[in-house]
């Protein structure tokens, strides 16, 4: 129940259309607005990857399963 979204009536719908839309800007606030956060530098995160191919045979099954458990993915 806590993750249940909320869908609202028709009647909320309608009456949510009918209402203003108010903009506010950082002058209407009568205080200078100065940015909190500054931004340095945005980078893409990188994912490292094996690249090991195992055979499809009973020995190559055996080394994935043998490689999954060093890495402690599967116990």
């Amino acid at each position: 129940d806590i993750n249940t979204p909320r869908i609202p009536t028709l009647k909320q719908v309608l009456g949510a259309a009918r209402k203003p839309v108010c903009s506010v800007t950082p002058d209407a606030l009568g205080e200078a607005v100065q940015p909190r956060l500054k931004t340095i530098a945005v980078g893409a995160s990188t994912m490292d990857r094996r690249r090991v191919r195992f055979a499809a045979d009973a020995e190559g099954i055996r080394s994935a399963v043998n490689a999954l458990i060093r890495e402690g993915i599967i116990s």
